[in-house]
């Protein structure tokens, strides 16, 4: 086991694909410190186990949604002592309507936006100086192909893609920004990966498109798969991927 080790913190670690990215970066080495977010420690039982289990966890409370909340993100480090970060994981996020456009209503796309794009640039922003102080400089943002405008998903995507396609282009004018200081800024659709939150989005798919379901349901994926591809992209990034969006497996995909 390496003598030293690397600082990441993961937003929405709580369960899904973050549970396993902060399991799995735990595990990785001992002497890495993760620190994982959630909304509520004490209704995330399963995280606060795996807290116990890998001492090098350090769950903290976090709604990427609400600024207040954000803003207590550097009293929460400073409790753990945390001085730089070397990998920002933005993987909180939603997906809580699958209606046309012309049924989604304001408050919907809003509340898309805020937890989706806002939300994680918010965080971001806190963060940024974390980073600096590292010469790692990782920022990773869970995306999705539903927010990819060549590679357009015929399905009712809606707020959720148009978030996530707004997350992204965000994400371009970032990476350009920090590029001279040698940040990695990158975006990484996870693949079809079986959560909790998937499972209303499957059910839609089985039945307004059943051909692409059976197209796409063998190539499902557990939030451990995704998320063990996920740690060997990321693990792997350097400064000539800046800017570019990847998926789990290291392929570059199409903006």
């Amino acid at each position: 086991m390496s003598s030293t080790g690397q600082t990441y913190f993961i937003t929405g670690g709580n369960r899904g694909i973050g549970f396993e990215l902060v399991h799995q970066f735990a595990e990785l080495n001992d002497k890495n410190i993760v620190i994982a977010t959630t909304r509520s420690p004490a209704r995330s039982e399963e995280l606060v186990e795996l807290a116990k289990k890998f001492t090098n966890i350090h769950v903290i409370d976090l709604d990427v949604g609400d600024e207040k909340s954000i803003d207590t993100i550097d009293d929460q480090l400073e409790k753990i002592g945390i001085k730089g970060i070397d990998t920002f994981i933005s993987n909180a996020g939603i997906s809580t309507s699958l209606a046309p456009t012309l049924e989604t209503t304001s408050a919907i796309y809003l509340n898309h936006y805020n937890i989706n794009t806002l939300g994680p640039i918010l965080v971001f922003q806190k963060i940024y100086k974390y980073l600096l102080a590292k010469e790692t400089r990782k920022a990773i943002f869970v995306s999705s192909i539903a927010g990819s405008l060549t590679n357009f998903l015929p399905l009712h995507t809606t707020a959720y893609g148009q978030s996530k396609a707004s997350l992204n282009f965000s994400l371009i004018q970032l990476a350009k920004e920090l590029e001279s200081e040698k940040f990695i800024v990158i975006p990484v659709h996870p693949g079809a990966v079986a959560t909790d939150m998937a499972d209303a989005a499957i059910a839609h798919i089985k039945e307004v498109n059943p051909e692409f379901y059976e197209a796409v349901k063998d190539s499902m994926l557990t939030p451990e798969k995704s998320a063990e591809g996920l740690v060997s992209v990321i693990e792997g990034f350097t400064e000539k991927d800046n800017g570019i969006f990847y998926d789990y497996k290291g392929e570059v995909l199409s903006f």
